[in-house]
């Protein structure tokens, strides 16, 4: 009986043949993680939608504190077609940036001490970011243009980024803090 031993030739495709397997096993290995690495990005964009739309429930349940943490006095919140007819006078604007608005996460209207109106664009995520900032903002603006009240930006979530919180810091928007017990599962 010959062994590998005995023939090179032999002993090398066997070699050969145990590389072939090996590089298609990892293949298959690597496929498989990639997969799941599609799986679990899919479960997380999934689970920070559900954890936001939590978030915004919980706001729109305690919005007064909001208001009320910017020194106003909360009056209503502002129904989506009386957002869509304040959009609606801005023409002057662009479509894109009108459409966001009127997707607004909450608008509020607010007293003053001396009872002068104002309002209150709020942008809600679990986690707060940039955008979040930019749109509250943009939105605070759109207000002051289209119903000439005074209006403000805020954001809302249970945390926020290092870069957004830096706009909170300057004063350019407000933050409220989500507590993470209000927002957790009795």
């Amino acid at each position: 009986m010959t062994t590998p031993d005995d023939n090179p030739q032999t002993l090398e495709k066997m070699l050969s043949s145990l590389i072939d397997e090996q590089k298609e096993f990892r293949q298959a290995i690597f496929a498989k993680i990639d997969g799941l690495s599609g799986e679990l990005k899919t479960v997380q964009n999934d689970l920070g939608v559900v954890k936001g739309g939590h978030a915004r429930t919980e706001v729109l349940r305690k919005n007064s504190l909001i208001a009320t943490d910017m020194g106003y006095r909360f009056v209503k919140n502002l129904s989506r077609r009386q957002i869509e007819t304040i959009a609606d006078k801005g023409t002057e604007f662009d479509p894109g940036e009108l459409m966001s608005f009127r997707h607004a996460d909450v608008i509020m209207e607010a007293t003053d001490h001396e009872g002068g109106s104002h309002y209150i664009a709020v942008e809600v995520s679990y986690t707060v970011g940039e955008n979040d900032v930019r749109r509250a903002i943009r939105n605070a603006k759109f207000l002051r243009a289209l119903i000439e009240h005074n209006a403000h930006a805020a954001v809302a979530g249970v945390n926020i980024v290092p870069a957004a919180k830096k706009s909170v810091d300057s004063g350019d928007v407000h933050w409220y803090q989500i507590p993470l017990r209000d927002i957790q599962p009795e």
